[in-house]
């Protein structure tokens, strides 16, 4: 059978390779600490079911970016926070179509 595809984006490698950790054995993991990357690679695989993303990174904040990717993309979307930011929330629920946010550090 094959795997569901999650697209994980945090500039912090470490999230990432937690993230990876966490979900490798039941599917398949595409990581990326650039919020434009991880645009390019939506457009590219239309296969990607979940993309979990940051809320606070460089140059893209993760409501922005989900949001921009809900015009060509149809995957479940999930923030990660690590900040108690409930505006960022709100417009991630709004704006970015997320079915839900994780609070960082999280309990896998």
């Amino acid at each position: 059978m094959a795997k569901g595809t999650i697209l994980a984006v945090d500039d912090e490698p470490d999230i990432l390779i937690a993230l990876e950790d966490l979900f490798e054995d039941d599917y398949t993991v595409i990581t990326t600490t650039k919020p434009s990357e991880a645009l390019d690679i939506l457009r590219a695989r239309p296969d990607i079911a979940v993309i979990l993303s940051d809320q606070r990174m460089p140059g893209i904040t993760g409501d922005a970016m989900l949001a921009e990717a809900r015009g060509f993309h149809d995957a479940q979307a999930i923030l990660l926070t690590g900040y108690a930011d409930m505006s960022a929330v709100i417009a991630a629920l709004n704006r970015g179509g997320i079915t839900g946010y994780v609070t960082k550090p999280w309990d896998p």
